[in-house]
């Protein structure tokens, strides 16, 4: 019994020390929840024009959405720390409603200097969904461009999530 005891102790504190998120400052890691992307929003942007969750009024294809980042025209980046604490980036991205239609944009996923995802996205087309892998990546940019000169162009990241290594 005695040597039972010492095998639960040993394999209890292993997992202690391995397990991710582990006394982790509130974030997704200490409980297993995605973390929005919006709520963790970036610590730096190349452009001003950028609200947030409701106060975004995200709109695509007659859908009204709680939940995301909307910015506006430019050649705009937003930079998260992600730290390698999460392993997916999942959500959606289109251009907003208030957009006139046919105008394009692109949107690259960047994790640690390499391209993860790019989307080539058109005003008037439904939202596309994304599930990219960022596992281990410590820097996320979201780089917005579009051809020529594009303020009034709206781009929304919808309901991001960045799901919780495991």
């Amino acid at each position: 019994m005695g040597m039972t005891m010492n095998r639960i102790w040993i394999l209890l504190i292993m997992a202690l020390i391995i397990s991710p998120g582990i006394a982790q400052n509130g974030n997704s890691l200490d409980n297993g929840v995605p973390t929005s992307l919006s709520e963790l929003k970036p610590y730096r942007s190349d452009d001003d024009n950028i609200w947030y969750d409701g106060e975004a009024g995200i709109k695509i294809g007659g859908v009204q959405y709680i939940k995301g980042i909307k910015l506006e025209g430019g050649n705009n980046n937003l930079y998260f720390n992600l730290d390698g604490k999460y392993s997916r980036l999942t959500g959606s991205v289109g251009i907003d409603d208030q957009t006139t239609s046919g105008r394009r944009a692109i949107v690259s996923f960047e994790g640690d200097d390499k391209n993860l995802a790019t989307f080539n996205l058109v005003a008037g087309d439904f939202p596309t969904d994304i599930d990219i892998n960022i596992l281990g990546v410590r820097r996320l940019i979201v780089k917005f461009s579009g051809p020529g000169y594009w303020a009034g162009t709206f781009v929304d990241l919808i309901d991001m999530e960045l799901g919780p290594t495991v």
